[in-house]
C-alpha cells in the first residue's frame, strides 16, 4: 500500500517520521509539499520529547507517486483543505482513500461533492504536540493519541486495510464508527484553549488562571448549547473538567492558534468558534452564540 502525504507542517512532518519508522517499505510514503526538492539526500531533522535528535531522509513525491497512491493524507491548515485538493483533484487515483488531518470542523462539507461521493474520506484527529523549527525540522513537544474514522462511510463500506495500515502504524490510534462526535469533543477543547490563549499570548496551562474563569465557562455553555441544536449532548461540568485536564497535560504548549498569532499567519478560527457561530445560525439561534461571536471578532482583529 503506498501512501503520499500533502503539506509539510508540524503535524504533516511528525506523521511522516512516525510512519517512516514503522512501515516497512522506504518507498511505501513519501511526502508532497508545494515546493518540492530535487534533492535526493534531502533530511528531516526530528527532537522527540526527551531531546534525542535524528536525521530522516525525505522521500519527495511526484505526481505520479499521487496518482499511485492508495492513500493520501491531506494534512494542511483547514482554510487551505479545499483548495489543496481541488489542486490536485485530476492527480489524485479515483481508487484512493483520504485522509484529512486538521483542526475544526465543517471543512468535509465544503468539498467537491463530485468527489466525496467518490471516495472515501477518513478524518484523522491528534492530540500530539509538534513545533515545526524551521523547515524540515521539528519538535515531538508532547505524546498524545490518534482518532481515526471514515466521514462518508454511508456511500463507502468500511475499508479495514485503511483501518488496519493507520492502527498498527500509528501507536494509541483508535478507530471510531462515529468520528464526528470524535469531532465535537475536540472542538469542545479547542474552542475555548485556542483563542484564549490566542488573545492573551499565554501558554495552555495559564487558561486555568482565575481572570479567565468566566470566559472559560461562558465558553463551554455556549458550545454546550450548540451542540445540543446538532443533536450533540454534552455535560457543562465534564466538558470543564476535559478542557483542564488538556490545559495541565499541555500546560507549557503553545496552542496551534497562538502560533499562528505570533507568526503572523492566518489562524483557523473560521473552522473552530466561527463553525460553532454557523450552527448556531442555521438554526436561527446566534444569540446563544454571543461570547463565541465576540471572541471570534478578537481573533480576526489582531
Amino acid at each position: 500500500m503506498k501512501l503520499v502525504i500533502i503539506g509539510a507542517g508540524a503535524i504533516g512532518l511528525l506523521l511522516y517520521k512516525q510512519l517512516n519508522t514503522t512501515l516497512k517499505r522506504p518507498n511505501q510514503l513519501a511526502l508532497l509539499t508545494r515546493t518540492n526538492s530535487e534533492n535526493n539526500n534531502a533530511l528531516l531533522s526530528y527532537q522527540d520529547i526527551d531531546n534525542h535528535e535524528q536525521k530522516i531522509k525525505i522521500n519527495y513525491a511526484s505526481l505520479i507517486d499521487l496518482q499511485c497512491a492508495d492513500v493520501v493524507i491531506v494534512c494542511v491548515k483547514a482554510f487551505h483543505v479545499n483548495a489543496v485538493i481541488t489542486h490536485y483533484q485530476k492527480d489524485i487515483n479515483p481508487q484512493a482513500s483520504i485522509v484529512l488531518c486538521h483542526n475544526g470542523m465543517g471543512v468535509f462539507e465544503e468539498l467537491p461533492q463530485n468527489l466525496t461521493n467518490r471516495q472515501p474520506f477518513y478524518a484523522l484527529l491528534t492530540t500530539h504536540g509538534s513545533r515545526k523549527d524551521k523547515a524540515m525540522a521539528i519538535t515531538h513537544t508532547g505524546n498524545g493519541v490518534y482518532d481515526l474514522g471514515c466521514l462518508n462511510s454511508e456511500l463507502h463500506p468500511l475499508d479495514v486495510s485503511i483501518k488496519d495500515l493507520f492502527m498498527n502504524s500509528l501507536a494509541n490510534c483508535t478507530f471510531h464508527q462515529n468520528i464526528r462526535l470524535k469531532q465535537w469533543q475536540k472542538l469542545a477543547v479547542n474552542c475555548v484553549i485556542n483563542p484564549i490563549t490566542a488573545i492573551n499570548k499565554i501558554p495552555n496551562g495559564e487558561i486555568l488562571n482565575t481572570c479567565y474563569g468566566a470566559l472559560r465557562r461562558e465558553l463551554i455553555e455556549e458550545f454546550v448549547a450548540i451542540a445540543e441544536l446538532a443533536g450533540i449532548s454534552f455535560d457543562v461540568n465534564e466538558v470543564n473538567e476535559t478542557v483542564e485536564h488538556v490545559a495541565i497535560s499541555t500546560a507549557k504548549n503553545t496552542s496551534s492558534m497562538l502560533s499562528d498569532v505570533l507568526a503572523n499567519r492566518k489562524t483557523e478560527i473560521t473552522y473552530i468558534n466561527g463553525f460553532l457561530l454557523d450552527v448556531a445560525g442555521k438554526y436561527n439561534q446566534r444569540e446563544l452564540a454571543k461570547t463565541h461571536q465576540a471572541i471570534y471578532q478578537q481573533i480576526t482583529n489582531l
